[in-house]
């Protein structure tokens, strides 16, 4: 992420909840606050629920040339038994048991279910295959690995569920993955961010939930500075290494238990200019950053680029159940001179003299090279995320040019792009649905990658985009389709499902990510139906499927990317306000933002937790994107009135799930209402300030003022009953209330939208008073 904290208001002078005097939250305390929160929050404990979904009520009659498992079925293993063979056993028999309320037998019995384990792989690939041969008395899943069986499991539980009864027709199918590393983020509510250290929440339930939908790895925040024993830098030395290294152990074996390889997203030292270790070894003092007294460790010092190298492979050494690192080279994570060293370039008497490609390159390579000693498997995914910050190549080919065959280079499918729409230019700075990609840097990118024999790794985004990335997914699968459609016509080696600007939260778009990521597969729209058939009934699927494409459409006319990180009201919904000035507000609408802490020390915590507003004080936009937002509103209304319409259709076993799904369109319609309310209210009050700013008003410009004065009125009083349907559908359903992330620490939404609500009925009709009488 690339904001800054410059980029937001400033804090309030006094925290929430703090009365005067009081000794400020900790971060510390207020992780503890917050995880409390979190593990309570109904959506939480249905992320960790293994299975959520149930085979429909008996009688179970099946089809002809079908046949039926139950009770009478046992499971055993063949062949070698590793990790994750132990869990895929497990798993068969608790779906039974959780979706089918059976136990499969005990002792051995004449049907039987066989997870084998023959053959060897060629690459991971082939390793992640697996053929899945069933017949009456008999099903049989092989793979050269246990990941590949433990996949074969949950694609037999897939079909399962789709059938809506423990009955299958007799079949064999081979199949394998389209991409070599498949990684999705943390789950929802289980992580922060920007390397700050925090006692996750997570067990295998956590991650298993990832490998469910066909992942093979993701990745935790760490800080090397956690890891160093002090024996090159007596300096750097941390007295808890030991401690990390077994808690990040702990997270490792997790994820290897559950079928994934757990990857760093590796963050390098920033320190402060007089920390002892630039004292006594001056030539590891690397440059400042983002204009604080923060500063890199120097890696066009030898001996100081050794150690960093060194020190991430001692990681390995230490862990090696880990699969490799996520280094984000371009303006956060893992730091070098040149990362946030400003415009005019590092104050660093080594880095200064060379070219920007160079050094990032030789730390990069000198990593890679020093992890693969220890661990020859590890992948090393470089991602030059926002590297404008310091290379005058917008697509970095010279840098690719530079970076050792075997790295896998990571490229976003739609990030910094200038995208055409109907009368302005939408700029795709950062994640996006509206955009599919790919890009022109993509595509050079690409080019490059292919050339240096590298690998290429296409970052998206599978549940939310900066559009809307508050809620649990954007529901316009048919675009979530498409997208996957565009990655996959590139062949890109490998595939990044999902940064943590939200999670991983089980959705239908991140299951229709992972159905897309495999041969042999149904086209998008067979896989969507399929989803919608299992979920809301062979009647009402349609009508649900009808709903979805009116909301991929009502998304291609979003002008906005986003109101800054976690703001405003693509962020916040109708909690936004509406108001004239910006004062007296609520102390509800202010928040921490986490990733802030990107901008301080390593044990730096100041940035973090200064509260500043969630809310936007300002929109501004052109006509032409007035219109348009306008009219994705109509079609998202279009799309909920098309899922509302198939309720009648929706038999009693599917209703819990399809008023979620209607409740989730519902909620994000007051948020696209709340944009446009926004959009025309803020507009509004340009012109009102531009005809009132002058010590003189003519008669003319205060009729005018009058009435934009009435009509921004009107507008806030539309969107404050629409708040008022927000805030009755946030009441019922737990998987809106963003306070349970882990990433900000902001109020549960209900206070949110019920402070706005008491600004507007209060504070605001007092500020529209004394402007009608100013005009008088």
């Amino acid at each position: 992420m690339t904001m800054t904290a410059a980029a937001v208001n400033p804090e309030v002078s006094r925290p929430r909840g703090q009365a005067a005097g009081e000794k400020p939250e900790s971060l510390e305390a207020i992780f503890a606050r917050k995880i409390a929160h979190t593990k309570a929050n109904p959506f939480y404990k249905w992320l960790h629920t293994p299975h959520n979904r149930r085979f429909l009520p008996k009688p179970w009659r099946p089809e002809a040339g079908e046949f039926l498992i139950d009770g009478e079925w046992s499971v055993r293993a063949a062949g070698k038994h590793d990790d994750p063979g132990p869990f895929a056993l497990q798993e068969i028999r608790s779906f039974f048991r959780d979706a089918g309320g059976f136990a499969l037998a005990e002792k051995p019995t004449m049907r039987e279910f066989v997870l084998r384990v023959e053959g060897r792989a060629g690459d991971r690939l082939e390793g992640d295959g697996y053929s899945l041969t069933a017949a009456d008395g008999r099903v049989e899943i092989t793979s050269p690995t246990w990941r590949g069986v433990l996949y074969g499991v949950f694609y037999l539980e897939q079909l399962l569920l789709e059938r809506g009864m423990p009955a299958l027709k007799p079949m064999s199918i081979t199949r394998r993955p389209d991409f070599d590393v498949r990684m999705f983020g943390d789950v929802y509510g289980t992580f922060t961010v920007s390397g700050l250290r925090i006692n996750r929440p997570v067990n295998r339930d956590t991650f298993s939930a990832l490998s469910r939908f066909g992942a093979n790895a993701t990745f935790t925040f760490v800080n090397l500075t956690d890891y160093l024993d002090g024996s090159v830098y007596p300096e750097l030395g941390n007295p808890d290494r030991e401690k990390n290294l077994a808690e990040l152990a702990r997270l490792a074996n997790l994820c290897r238990s559950v079928g994934l390889d757990l990857y760093l997203d590796a963050y390098n030292p920033k320190l402060p200019s007089n920390h002892p270790v630039f004292l006594a070894h001056p030539n590891a003092r690397g440059a400042s950053q983002h204009g604080h007294d923060i500063r890199s460790l120097c890696p066009s010092d030898p001996g100081t680029l050794r150690f960093i190298a060194d020190s991430w492979a001692d990681v390995f050494r230490r862990v090696p159940a880990l699969g490799g690192m996520v280094t984000i080279i371009g303006g956060e994570g893992f730091y070098h001179c040149y990362m946030r060293a400003g415009k005019d370039g590092p104050d660093c008497p080594r880095c200064r003299n060379r070219a920007a490609e160079d050094v990032v390159a030789d730390l990069t390579n000198a990593v890679f090279r020093a992890v693969r000693k220890v661990k020859p498997d590890a992948e090393l995914l470089a991602w030059p995320y926002s590297a404008f910050v310091w290379s005058k190549d917008p697509y970095q080919l010279g840098l690719i040019e530079k970076l050792d065959p075997g790295i896998q280079l990571v490229s976003e499918i739609d990030k910094d792009h200038l995208y055409q729409k109907e009368g302005y230019v939408k700029n795709i700075w950062d994640y996006s649905i509206d955009f599919l990609g790919p890009s022109d840097r993509f595509r050079a990118m690409k080019t490059a990658v292919e050339k240096r024999g590298l690998k290429l790794c296409s970052k998206t985004e599978t549940s939310v985009s900066l559009e809307f990335h508050s809620i649990p997914y954007i529901p316009c699968l048919q675009r979530w389709g498409e997208r996957l459609d565009v990655i996959r016509a590139q062949r890109p080696a490998s595939i990044y499902y999902a940064y943590d600007i939200a999670g991983f939260t089980r959705s239908r778009s991140e299951e229709l990510a992972g159905r897309l990521s495999w041969e042999p597969a149904g086209t998008a729209a067979e896989e969507i139906l399929k989803i919608a058939r299992r979920d809301f009934g062979p009647e009402a699927a349609g009508g649900v499927i009808e709903g979805w494409r009116l909301f991929s459409e009502a998304v291609g006319h979003c002008p906005h990317l986003t109101h800054s990180y976690y703001r405003g009201p693509s962020f916040i919904g109708a909690a936004q306000p509406l108001m004239l000035n910006e004062e007296n507000m609520p102390e509800k609408l202010f928040g921490r933002f986490f990733y802030l802490a990107e901008e301080d020390l390593s044990e730096g915590t100041g940035q973090a937790l200064k509260l500043r507003p969630i809310y936007t004080e300002n929109i501004k936009i052109s006509p032409a994107e007035i219109a348009d937002m306008d009219k994705a509103v109509k079609l998202w209304e279009e799309g909920v009135a098309a899922i509302e319409s198939a309720r009648a259709k929706v038999p009693a076993p599917y209703l819990e799930e399809f008023q979620k799904e209607a409740d989730l369109g519902a909620y994000l319609l007051t948020v696209f209402r709340a944009i446009a309310a926004g959009n025309h209210f803020f507009t509004l009050r340009a012109e009102y300030a531009g005809l009132t700013k002058g010590p003189e008003i003519s008669e003319g410009d205060r009729a005018r003022a009058a009435a934009a004065l009435r009509e921004m009125e009107k507008t806030a009083a539309a969107d404050t009953e629409n708040a008022r349907q927000a805030l009755a559908i946030a009441r019922r359903d737990p998987r809106l209330d963003f306070s349970i992330r882990l990433d900000l620490d902001y109020p549960p939404l209900t206070e949110m939208i019920e402070a706005r609500i008491r600004f507007q009925e209060n504070e605001a009709k007092s500020q529209f008073a004394a402007a009608r009488l100013a005009l008088e």
